[in-house]
């Protein structure tokens, strides 16, 4: 019974929001709730055995088909703040009208959502842990609210660490109560 109280209210939440602009928090977790984002965490840590993390010649997409389409492989480039697409996953170019794939974040999005992009993959990469992120995306697919859960991660290169961040989403989630209170203390209501 408290599960379905905490749904409804959830919802009721939900239904309150008001979308002016992009939502974020981001933050260290590995607690991911939704099946994109569990799959590409199972994997990462398959693939890293007892290492701190997989290099990415271990990682094979072919392995995680299903969920290349909500995929992006970032390289970070060495001595600037900047970091060029490897790949993008197909639903990532629908929703967002664009193919990053072999272009930097700076040439990819405005000022303000490069920061943010940027903001994210800093956490990633000054962490052990992956990082969970969470937000509405509506502001580009253009809907009332599109919620989605991202998991990102740090791959090594096979000759220096922290070389490529992996990253997947899982987008129309329905985010919980406790997760709806993480976005609200960001200013979305």
């Amino acid at each position: 019974m408290v599960r379905a109280e905490q749904r409804q209210v959830a919802v009721l939440r939900t239904s309150q929001l008001k979308v002016s602009s992009i939502t974020l928090h981001a933050e260290e977790s590995a607690a991911f709730k939704f099946p994109n984002t569990i799959t590409l965490h199972e994997y990462w840590q398959r693939k890293r055995g007892g290492r701190m993390r997989p290099q990415w010649s271990d990682v094979n997409l072919m392995d995680i088909y299903a969920i290349t389409p909500c995929l992006c492989v970032r390289d970070v480039l060495p001595g600037e703040e900047d970091l060029i697409c490897r790949y993008w996953g197909t639903r990532l170019v629908e929703l967002y009208g664009l193919d990053c794939s072999g272009k930097r974040v700076s040439e990819s999005y405005s000022p303000k959502a490069a920061r943010n992009t940027f903001e994210i993959y800093r956490k990633v990469l000054n962490s052990d842990q992956p990082v969970r992120v969470i937000g509405n995306l509506g502001y580009v697919d253009r809907s009332a609210l599109n919620f989605f859960e991202g998991a990102f991660f740090r791959l090594d290169g096979d000759d220096q660490p922290d070389r490529h961040v992996i990253g997947v989403f899982q987008f129309q989630c329905e985010l919980d109560s406790a997760d709806l209170a993480k976005l609200d203390a960001r200013g979305t209501r």
